[in-house]
């Protein structure tokens, strides 16, 4: 056999080999997606469920008075509300001094 024959039979046995490989994420389609598994969880639902509900229950003599005092600058402060009084350290001093 000459050379030229020996060398076209290895380069299509090694062009044959590529044909048989077989992609390992063929068994599981979706391995690799956890950037995309990750930016679907943090997306906001833009139609909740809730939305649907458009008969809200609302007192209208109390509402009336809410626009009375806006439009006399006569608005109730809101209270100003914490979720921790304060934290301590295992020490027994404020975390905050």
């Amino acid at each position: 056999m000459s050379m030229l024959k020996i060398l076209a039979i290895v380069a299509g046995a090694a062009g044959l080999a590529g044909c048989v490989y077989e992609d390992s994420n063929t068994e599981y389609p979706g391995f690799g997606d956890a950037v995309r598994q990750n930016n679907a969880v943090m997306i906001i639902d833009p139609n909740p469920a809730g939305a649907q509900v458009t008969d809200i229950d609302m007192d209208g003599a109390r509402s009336a008075l809410a626009i009375d005092r806006y439009r006399t600058g006569k608005v109730i402060p809101p209270k100003t509300l914490s979720t921790v009084e304060s934290l301590t350290s295992g020490s027994g001093t404020s975390m905050g001094q």
